[in-house]
């Protein structure tokens, strides 16, 4: 169990809570985004969805995919990278 009875200006506090949560319960990454990178996903049983949410200011030249998606926002498939303007959306998709 699990329990913060802080309030911390300190982001890194908070990603360091959610790390040592992650680890204890094996919940592994969907794939490894730059800090301030949103990565979420959705599965319907037969697509899996993956949401990249870029919330910073900043570019993200080159993200590295674990599995070739499709990138549905551009019509791209087979993408084993991509790379994210400021404030920049993907939206990805593979076989579930």
């Amino acid at each position: 169990m699990f329990y913060s009875g802080v309030d911390s200006i300190d982001d890194g506090f908070y990603e360091t809570v959610a790390r040592a949560i992650a680890d204890t319960i094996g919940l592994k990454p969907i794939l490894a985004a730059p800090a301030g990178v949103e990565v979420t996903s959705r599965s319907d049983g037969k697509t899996t969805w993956v949401f990249l949410l870029n919330l910073t200011d900043i570019a993200h030249p080159e993200i590295a995919l674990p599995q070739p998606m499709e990138r549905r926002n551009h019509g791209h498939a087979g993408v084993r990278k991509i790379s994210l303007d400021p404030l920049g959306v993907a939206v990805l998709s593979y076989p579930a």
